[in-house]
Formats: structure tokens, C-alpha cells, sequence
């Protein structure tokens, strides 16, 4: 027995050199347990499964010629509907441009028409009653109207007739 800093002594042991994986042997002699050591003695492996192997489709299968079909499918109308699209956003921008070019003649002539009146309404004659400028500036000779004015004009034109003044 030896002593240690401490005063105590303690037993010396020999531990025997034990692999728990080497299948049961101390120091060469059999303990009595199975294979696999002390700690893994009663332990048996669960047997590894089969790896199965899936086998190739066959190319008749109603299942993947559908699908093959169904994507040719989708193919050809996403093809069809890219060229409707494009169709019909080349024509808008026809529609688009025509409506343009039309609208700019019309507000050219308009601008013309207005410049126009306005030039004779200048011309207009600055004395007299003003029921007379009144009707000076009234075109009583066109004869499309998006008001029913008939009765209006009609009494100015009686107005002007009676000399009434304002």
C-alpha cells in the first residue's frame, strides 16, 4: 500500500484491460456473456432492409402519357395565347395612333373655327341698344343646335323688331 499526499492509503487495483466491443474476454478468459461485450450482450441488430428498387415506368402507362400529352398541350395554347396577346397590343397601338391623328385634325379645325369667331364677335358693332349688341353676337343661321334655343331666338329677334330698350 503507498500513501498519498493526503495520508491516506488506498488499495492498489489492477483493473483489467476490458474491450467492451472485443466479445466477452477478460484478460483471456470468458466471462459467460455473448458476444458483443459486457454493456452490448443482450443487444441484437434489427436486420437492414432490402433497398427496394423502383422499376422504370413502362411507356405504355396511361398515367405518363396523359401527363406528356397535358404538357404538350399547355405548350402549344401558352403559345397561342403569347400571339393573341401580341395581336392585340399591336392593334391597340393602331387604335391608339389613329384616335390621335384624328383628335389632333379636330382640335386644329376647332382651333381654327374658334379664332374665327372670335375674329368676327371683335367685329361687332359697338353702339346701339345693347339688345342690339345682343343679337349682333347671336349666329341665328346655324342650324344645328344641342339645346333648344328656337324660343330664345325668337325673342330677340321680336326685341330687336320693337326697339325695346334695356
Amino acid at each position: 500500500m503507498g500513501f498519498d499526499q493526503g495520508g491516506f492509503s488506498a488499495p492498489e487495483l489492477q483493473q483489467p484491460e476490458e474491450d467492451l466491443f472485443s466479445g466477452g474476454e477478460v484478460g483471456g478468459h470468458s466471462n459467460g456473456v455473448s458476444e458483443g461485450g459486457a454493456f452490448f450482450g443482450s443487444y441484437t441488430s434489427l436486420p437492414v432492409p432490402a433497398v427496394v428498387k423502383a422499376e422504370p415506368e413502362p411507356a405504355n402507362d396511361p398515367r405518363l402519357l396523359w401527363s406528356q400529352r397535358n404538357a404538350e398541350q399547355l405548350k402549344v395554347k401558352d403559345a397561342q395565347e403569347a400571339e393573341a396577346k401580341q395581336a392585340a397590343i399591336s392593334k391597340a397601338k393602331e387604335q391608339i395612333s389613329k384616335f390621335y391623328e384624328v383628335r389632333k385634325k379636330t382640335v386644329a379645325g376647332r382651333k381654327d373655327t374658334n379664332r374665327g369667331s372670335n375674329l368676327a364677335a371683335k367685329a361687332a358693332p359697338l353702339s346701339g341698344t345693347p339688345w342690339e349688341k345682343v343679337v349682333s353676337l347671336v349666329n341665328f343661321s346655324s342650324g344645328v343646335h344641342i339645346k333648344d334655343v328656337a324660343r330664345f331666338k325668337a325673342t330677340l329677334k321680336t326685341v330687336k323688331a320693337q326697339g325695346i330698350k334695356a
